[in-house]
């Protein structure tokens, strides 16, 4: 279906071909997950380039889409990827889907066990929101963690630099001065009387 082409184009990254996650646009226009351009940018040669149109890009300072962010969310929830029928978790008792989430428990449950007496005086959020939720905190993970290893990069050439700097004064301090040629022209007088006697 054609219509069902463009709407997954329009939600999805070009590098992992699903659904953005946390969505970033850069100069060009085009947008990617942030995990996927940070690791696409850390594989390939630098200058980093836009994965889709090759336009050079010094971006390093990244800001999320929101308004594509909300997007994705609410085609994630209208039209979630087929899950394969072994994916999908049937609870034995009830034979229901079990699509709630146990924070105490940490377990999968279907409504009716969420309203049994040992469920019921516990917190249940639905498993598109757990799922959400974990997605996010992950997320600000990844990103602290990639501004991070930036501002060890760039810490790391700024290092570099100065010891190139150092190594180089360095070099030109030891390296032998050119002699005065004022100074060879001059006569030194009694020095060939001097040889003479060494002879």
């Amino acid at each position: 279906n054609m219509d069902s082409n463009i709407f997954q184009n329009e939600f999805t990254c070009s590098i992992c071909v699903k659904y953005f996650i946390d969505p970033v646009t850069i100069g060009c226009g085009h947008s990617f997950c942030m995990p996927c351009l940070c690791i696409f940018w850390e594989e390939a040669y630098h200058p980093p380039s836009c994965p889709v149109c090759r336009e050079t890009s010094h971006q390093t300072n990244f800001k999320t889409n929101i308004v594509l962010k909300t997007r994705v969310f609410l085609a994630r929830r209208a039209r979630p990827y087929h899950l394969p029928s072994s994916a999908e978790q049937m609870c034995e008792i009830h034979m229901k889907t079990k699509n709630f989430f146990c924070e105490v428990m940490k377990d999968l449950l279907c409504l009716l066990c969420c309203k049994s007496k040992e469920h019921e005086a516990h917190r249940h959020c639905s498993t598109d929101w757990t799922a959400e939720e974990y997605r996010q905190k992950l997320l600000k993970e990844m990103r602290s963690v990639w501004e991070k290893t930036q501002e060890n990069r760039r810490n790391q050439k700024r290092e570099s630099s100065k010891i190139r700097a150092w190594e180089s004064e360095s070099v030109q301090l030891h390296m032998p001065q050119p002699v005065d040629p004022r100074l060879s022209s001059w006569p030194i007088t009694g020095l060939i009387e001097r040889l003479n006697h060494f002879l």
